[in-house]
């Protein structure tokens, strides 16, 4: 009802009272125990934030593509067991929800057509289960070149900021799903270190780059250790 009296001020959700069984309101599907699982809120002019329904520990389908909801995506690490997230064509702002990356059941994530910004969090990896992940229509920048996600079968990050190089574990998507990011390179990529790397892999360069170096130090040493050793002991002899 908080989220009703604060979003539904068209009045769309008109049944959704005291009076009505909970599960039997608009766009409400309830468990055999009456527990809210799946919300289905789809082009009903519902603005602000829909935080309130992150309290719904049971949900597996949370569908609110369509509407007017703005500010940040709010902390949904409750919904330990949700597996279908669609808020896709709305006015959501900020970085990209972290708390979702904990979300390991998500088979379907859709944030596209919003005003999100920032960096993808390498761990996003975690959802091994996810199937889809569209992040179009966006202004997410840096790099995807981390993304492994064996499972996907849709992905879109088209109309974004991105940079850097699409990796080969992306490269069966069409090229129609990376356009209109300027700086992201699909094919014939000869790069280094990226300026571009999220906090994640520049740290994993930075640590491979200076292993390579102390690698080299330690095989020099080892050469001009064994050089003078043989050069003392033919003198010797």
């Amino acid at each position: 009802m908080a989220f009703k009296s604060k979003s539904d001020t068209s009045k769309r959700l008109i049944n959704w009272n005291y009076s009505t069984p909970l599960c039997s309101w608009f766009g409400v599907l309830c468990n055999p125990n009456h527990r809210v699982w799946s919300l289905d809120l789809v082009n009903l002019s519902l603005h602000g934030s829909f935080e309130p329904l992150a309290l719904l520990d049971d949900l597996l389908v949370l569908n609110l593509n369509g509407n007017r909801l703005s500010g940040p995506i709010p902390n949904l690490s409750n919904l330990t067991r949700l597996q279908i997230l669609i808020l896709s064509h709305n006015q959501l702002s900020g970085d990209f929800p972290i708390t979702i990356t904990k979300l390991y059941d998500l088979q379907r994530v859709d944030l596209s057509y919003n005003k999100l910004s920032g960096e993808i969090p390498w761990k996003v990896n975690h959802l091994t289960k996810l199937l889809t992940l569209k992040l179009d229509v966006n202004r997410f920048s840096g790099s995807i070149y981390f993304l492994r996600l064996p499972n996907l079968v849709e992905f879109n990050v088209s109309s974004n900021l991105f940079s850097g190089k699409v990796p080969g574990s992306l490269s069966s998507f069409p090229e129609s799903c990376f356009s209109q990011n300027n700086d992201l390179c699909l094919k014939n990529c000869d790069q280094n270190i990226s300026p571009n790397l999220n906090q994640h892999e520049r740290e994993v360069s930075t640590v491979s780059v200076v292993s390579g170096i102390i690698g080299t130090i330690i095989v020099c040493f080892l050469i001009l250790y064994y050089y003078l050793f043989w050069n003392v002991c033919f003198r010797l002899c």
